[in-house]
């Protein structure tokens, strides 16, 4: 019988990790942008931006235009470009804004948050920011009291690529629901009154206190004429950050396309009349994460029942084109 160590098998486990998938973020080259740029205003909550899976929310008096960008370091070719169009000049208690990721619960199970065998997380990325100085990431439980730890990175020279990773503790406490609803993110701090940044010492191990989650954020939204710029996003297991894993354009998509898609001409066909309505079949690529929210054209009037695998719309006006439908299952 063949007996295999504890070190060879978990240097076995760590090279199927590193052949397989180890970047848990999905787009974090932000080579997918299936929408246009996108105007994120002053205190206006929660938008997606142009690349696709990330998130931006705008708490404060600041506004951004959000858009894919070709401005990025070596080895890149695309980057999440936010343009400061209105500025936070003065910072109130409650101004928040961030960039983040969410992560549906069943995709990450192989981090056993909850359990004594809970793994530490490491965080690496390319970032560009106009401001110097401290800088924080966090990593926040959705499924448990928001319990949340965060990280700091510092920016030596403002308008410059610099490159930057942080780790996680691990977490025995709450374990993530394995199901399809979100259930952890990853954001990036732009801005952090005091309500968020008063408490003393940064949070930097797991815990539920709203005070210092980003003690040190500096105000990266202070001035319109300043970009802030993000790429080559990975959360991979273990203490040390790895090199960037890229994936095919394909495999890129299909992740995305999980959350969002946008249907051209070819996704969907039109059949003959039924009880007096056109009918459109739409014939999803990627079976989505649930049952999407169907921005349907103009021209189509009308919708009827959709599910995650192909969706009909009755329509009592049909264009002599097929515009594109727009189909959301987003965290």
């Amino acid at each position: 019988m063949l007996v295999v160590s504890k070190a060879r098998k978990a240097a076995a486990q760590a090279s199927y990790q590193q052949g397989e998938r180890k970047n848990f973020i999905r787009n974090g080259d932000m080579a997918i942008a299936q929408r246009s740029t996108q105007s994120i205003t002053a205190s206006g909550g929660f938008a997606y931006g142009a690349c696709d899976g990330w998130k931006i929310y705008m708490g404060s008096a600041a506004a951004v235009d959000a858009s894919q960008d070709a401005e990025s370091p070596d080895a890149f070719n695309n980057s999440l470009k936010l343009d400061i169009t209105t500025a936070d000049t003065s910072v109130a208690a409650g101004d928040i804004a961030y960039i983040e990721q969410r992560f549906e619960g069943l995709n990450l199970q192989s981090i056993n948050k909850g359990d004594a065998q809970a793994k530490a997380l490491t965080v690496s990325f390319y970032v560009r920011s106009p401001v110097t100085g401290v800088h924080i990431v966090e990593a926040l439980d959705l499924d448990n009291s928001n319990r949340s730890s965060s990280q700091s990175y510092t920016i030596a020279s403002a308008d410059t690529w610099e490159y930057h990773s942080v780790t996680f503790p691990p977490d025995t406490t709450g374990a993530l629901d394995d199901d399809n609803a979100a259930s952890f993110k990853i954001q990036f701090w732009l801005i952090a009154g005091s309500t968020y940044s008063g408490g003393g010492s940064l949070n930097t191990s797991w815990g539920t206190t709203t005070n210092t989650r980003a003690v040190g954020q500096v105000n990266v939204l202070g001035d319109a004429s300043d970009n802030f710029y993000l790429t080559g996003v990975q959360m991979e297991l273990g203490n040390t950050a790895t090199d960037f894993q890229y994936e095919s354009h394909t495999e890129n998509l299909t992740r995305c396309q999980r959350y969002f898609q946008s249907l051209a001409a070819n996704a969907y066909t039109y059949t003959p009349e039924y009880n007096n309505y056109p009918r459109f079949f739409v014939n999803f690529p990627v079976t989505m994460r649930a049952a999407p929210t169907i921005t349907l054209p103009t021209t189509f009037a009308g919708a009827s029942t959709v599910d995650n695998c192909t969706g009909y719309y009755n329509s009592t006006s049909v264009a002599a084109t097929y515009p594109s439908v727009i189909a959301t299952a987003e965290l």
